[in-house]
């Protein structure tokens, strides 16, 4: 079953095919899949005020650019609205051209900044039901979501869920462990899975 989720989800990157209709896949599930495929890809996000494209070239965030400018900053822009909300999300292949470098860091530390820029703008906007995370709790909770992370690049499924599962209790409803627990969930790995990993 995994096979053939991850065979779907790269026929889906190498095809260009759009997320317009809230499909299982927004623009960090496209970012991820061209990053563990080390495909070269353009995600293009259309939306009045989230509009923007993300360039992946063998794998790697090499490009960004949105309404209010490019590199690093539109990035974090275009992860943060596709968060948010709901918004259509198209994949491309990308063959030939020439575009400007202006992404030095990981795809992996961009999305662990957004999340943590996303939970600090939205905190006075919680309720206020439990006692917020020691500096301990958040240095553990970074810590199991790089070792998710890692272990998905590893292809370490189990490991991945368990980090994953491990990070959730400390942050409850975080929406990139969300995202990656549903992620691995469709493909067959967590509670609700058979348990095989094909």
């Amino acid at each position: 079953m995994m096979a053939r989720q991850r065979k779907m989800g790269f026929d889906v990157i190498d095809g260009g095919q759009a997320n317009e209709r809230g499909d299982p896949f927004g623009l960090a599930d496209y970012l991820q899949m061209a990053g563990f495929g080390k495909r070269s890809v353009i995600v293009s996000v259309d939306e009045d005020e989230a509009s923007g494209e993300v360039t992946i070239r063998s794998g790697e965030v090499w490009a960004a650019r949105d309404a209010e400018g490019e590199g690093e900053e539109a990035l974090r822009r275009l992860l943060q609205r596709t968060l948010t909300q709901t918004v259509p999300v198209r994949c491309r292949p990308f063959t030939a051209g020439s575009v400007p470098r202006n992404i030095r860091c990981s795809l992996e530390s961009m999305m662990l900044e957004t999340a943590r820029r996303w939970d600090e703008d939205t905190r006075d906007l919680k309720p206020k039901r439990a006692p917020a995370p020691t500096t301990s709790q958040n240095n553990h909770f970074e810590a199991l979501f790089d070792e998710g992370v890692d272990a998905l690049l590893r292809k370490d499924y189990a490991e991945a869920y368990a980090a994953f599962r491990a990070a959730d209790q400390i942050r409850p409803g975080d929406r990139l462990v969300t995202a990656n627990l549903q992620r691995l969930a469709s493909l067959g790995v967590g509670e609700d899975s058979d348990g095989s990993n094909d």
